[in-house]
């Protein structure tokens, strides 16, 4: 007897198979008739699911910008900044693989998906910076600094981290790491 699968089970299916080829044999080279043969269904079926293969990419970037925190941070100003910190980095080693494409390919990805990218960072990094300008607010960074360039300074920090973490494929305990890499953003702009 066949077992029919869902649509939700097969674009599942689909994103999982494809995410396996583009880490495999590269995003470039992967074809709609690579991801079609290798979950054994016809490729006009595929096409039911997903306009493109940059349409599959765009939903695997899209389950990560759902995972997003909504809640409102706690603690001291340092102590959200790091839960910040620990969020990124546990999103880079959950998603190693998919992080790991997106640094690759970004360059050749079409504008919606890249606009799509830049508007998760952006939305982001206004975390980081309401964090900060609190930060100013109650004092603990000194108020000639510009909440941007601190907010900068931690974009630098964490994404030349990330970046390391995918060209050396390492994996860290992101609380020790994010504490790690606070302690430096503080030495720079903290009281």
């Amino acid at each position: 007897m066949r077992s029919y699968k869902s649509a939700e089970e097969r674009k599942n299916e689909i994103m999982e198979a494809a995410l396996e080829l583009f880490s495999k044999q590269g995003y470039q080279i992967t074809t709609m008739e690579h991801i079609a043969s290798s979950i054994k269904i016809a490729r006009s079926s595929l096409y039911e699911y997903y306009k493109s293969k940059e349409d599959i990419l765009y939903s695997l970037i899209n389950e990560i910008v759902e995972e997003e925190r909504e809640n409102p941070l706690e603690g001291s100003i340092r102590t959200q900044l790091e839960t910040l910190a620990v969020e990124s980095i546990n999103r880079l080693q959950n998603n190693f693989t998919l992080y790991k494409i997106l640094f690759q390919e970004l360059p050749s990805l079409s504008n919606p998906t890249s606009d799509k990218i830049r508007t998760w960072q952006g939305h982001s990094m206004i975390k980081v910076q309401k964090v900060i300008e609190k930060g100013i607010e109650e004092g603990v960074f000194d108020s000639n600094l510009k909440s941007e360039d601190m907010a900068f300074v931690f974009k630098a920090l964490i994404g030349q981290r990330l970046a390391d973490l995918l060209m050396t494929n390492t994996q860290v305990v992101p609380e020790e790491e994010a504490n790690r890499l606070i302690g430096l953003m503080w030495m720079g702009v903290g009281r």
